[in-house]
């Protein structure tokens, strides 16, 4: 309520996903160059293509059921997902 008007309440209910999103693709992000570092472009390449293609799937999914909020879960759930991914590769010892 101190940052912004009443013209964004009926989007409150957004903020905590996409909150939650870009934490998770900080987190994600982080590991993920990683492989530039170590010269995986391909890699990372091909985990950015499959995880934008995984979005879009997601919000296709999501939005029917839950509308406009469907695309901020997506958010959260494909970086959550991605960070999952980025740890097994780190743990596997192909980002490190």
């Amino acid at each position: 309520m101190l940052l912004f008007s009443d013209a964004f309440l009926p989007i409150a209910a957004l903020f905590p996903f996409q909150f939650a999103g870009d934490l998770l693709k900080i987190a994600s992000w982080t590991l993920a160059y990683l492989m530039i570092a170590k010269a995986r472009t391909r890699l990372y390449i091909a985990t950015e293509l499959g995880f934008s293609a995984f979005f879009v799937l997601l919000v296709m999914a999501l939005t029917p059921s839950f509308g406009v909020k469907g695309a901020a879960i997506a958010h959260a759930v494909n970086y959550g997902t991605y960070l999952l991914l980025m740890l097994a590769l780190y743990r596997k010892g192909r980002l490190g």
